[in-house]
Formats: C-alpha cells, sequence, structure tokens
C-alpha cells in the first residue's frame, strides 16, 4: 500500500512506533540536559580532536550506503530514478557533512571517544536501514513505480535544505576568524536573527526531504530521531546562550521562528 507521503505493510508500524520512542527519548535527553551528548559547548573532557571525531562519525555511514549500493549494482536494482536520486540524497548529505568537516568548521574544543563512537554508531544505524529500505526491499519495478512527483518533490526540499544549511554554516564559520579563538559571538544573518539553530532546522528538513524521496515508514521515522535529538538540542543550545551570552537577543526561538 502506499501514498503520496509513504508505503508501508503491516509490520512496518511496529518499527515506526519503536522509532518513535527514541525520537522522544532524545529529544527528552537533549533537551533537559541530563543525559546530553558531550561535544561543542557541551563538552565534558575527552581529548580527541573534534575534526578528527566528526570524520569518525560520518565516514562510515557513508561508505556503507554507497557500498550498499554498489552491492546491489548487480542484481539489476538500483538503475531507476528512485534508486540514483536516493542515492545522491543519502550519499550526498554524509559527503557534504565530511567536507564540512574538512574546510568549513573551525574547531577549538576536544571530543571523547564514547560520544564519538555513540553518534558514529547512531549514523552508522541510519545509512544500514536507508540502504535496507532503498536497495534491498525496493527492486526495479517498486522503483520505477516511486519515481514519480512525491520523489522530485522530496528531493527539491532535499536540494533547497541542504543549500541553506551549508549557507548558515557559513555565517558561523565567518564569526570565529581565528581558528584557536574559543569565545562565541552572536550571528544577526540569515535566520539566525531569528533562531538559534537555523542550521538544525534546515538539517531536519533535508531529512523530511528525504523521508518523502523514499515513502518509506522507517525512513519518516529516522527523519522524527532527528528531528527530536536536534530539536531537543537546539532548546538546550538556546538556553546555553542565555545564560553565557551578554545581551543574547530575547526575542529569538530555539528552532522554528515565533513557534519554538
Amino acid at each position: 500500500m502506499s501514498n503520496f507521503l509513504f508505503r508501508y505493510d503491516t509490520a512496518d508500524w511496529g518499527t515506526f512506533g519503536f522509532m518513535l520512542l527514541i525520537a522522544g527519548a532524545l529529544y527528552y535527553s537533549e533537551s533537559s540536559g541530563r543525559f546530553q551528548l558531550a561535544y561543542g559547548k557541551f563538552r565534558q573532557g575527552g581529548k580527541l580532536s573534534t575534526r578528527t571525531a566528526m570524520l569518525i562519525i560520518y565516514t562510515p555511514a557513508l561508505i556503507v550506503y554507497i557500498l550498499g549500493y554498489m552491492a546491489n549494482m548487480g542484481l539489476n536494482t538500483v538503475y531507476t530514478a528512485y534508486h540514483i536520486l536516493l542515492l545522491i540524497a543519502v550519499a550526498g548529505h554524509f559527503l557534504k557533512r565530511d567536507l564540512e568537516v574538512l574546510f568549513v568548521h573551525r574547531y577549538s574544543r576536544t571530543m571523547g571517544w564514547r560520544t564519538t563512537l555513540f553518534i558514529a554508531l547512531l549514523y552508522f544505524l541510519v545509512a544500514f536501514i536507508a540502504h535496507s529500505e532503498h536497495q534491498i526491499k525496493t527492486p526495479r519495478l517498486l522503483g520505477e513505480s516511486l519515481s514519480g512527483p512525491a520523489l522530485y518533490f522530496g528531493f527539491t526540499v532535499y536540494l533547497i535544505s541542504q543549500a541553506l544549511n551549508f549557507y548558515h554554516h557559513l555565517i558561523l564559520r565567518n564569526l570565529r576568524k581565528d581558528p584557536t579563538d574559543a569565545g562565541y559571538r552572536i550571528p544577526d544573518r540569515g535566520l539566525f536573527r531569528y533562531v538559534t539553530c537555523p542550521h538544525y532546522l534546515f538539517e531536519i528538513t533535508a531529512w523530511a526531504g528525504i523521508a518523502l524521496m523514499s515513502r518509506s515508514l522507517a525512513m519518516w521515522g529516522v527523519f522524527w530521531i532527528m528531528a527530536g535529538y536536534l530539536a531537543g538540542r537546539s532548546r538546550q543550545t538556546y538556553k546555553w546562550y542565555r545564560e553565557h551570552v551578554p545581551d543574547y537577543p530575547e526575542n529569538r526561538r530555539a528552532l522554528i521562528p515565533g513557534l519554538l
């Protein structure tokens, strides 16, 4: 069964429900600060270079998705627009993150191995789920039937979101001219004028685009996990700025202008 938003069978709902529970747990752990992942402003020790840690986080996910695609090429199941555009979207997301780690972001703190490996495992599982949904569970004929308006609309949402995410990452980079400077400054360009974490907002909408392209309940579950995690972290980041940065604008929200 399928519609514009998703395709599913009865067994998928159990997996989707479990993923919603994970999303809720991540939102609570991040927004409350009780079990927060310890990196960036919320670092708690660790001697691992953040640049190295971030490459460890994103690169295995990139590799597993590409290798999964290549493994299925011999089965003639991955040549439809559905398969190709999802390859570009999922692999492109992790490749973009790796390139930003190498050439865009400026880090002044370190990370610990526990946080690094936990996040790396999370993204590895995301890539494996995507591989299963897009390649193993979607043979050529099904891929052809899914190569319609939802695929192209979702891909458009994905591209716009990634471009806006990158734009706001550049704004953050330009705030720190000296990579060794650990101070924090208030950005005032783009959506930073209205929210604390617009880069998180557009990462969330990028995952919404992938979920819409996929039309898989499991990938909608991935979307909610990412949304829960980043929404919770944005609220705690907003709170941190209000407590530690003098004159932080009171009218800004955490993630969504005028709402959250």
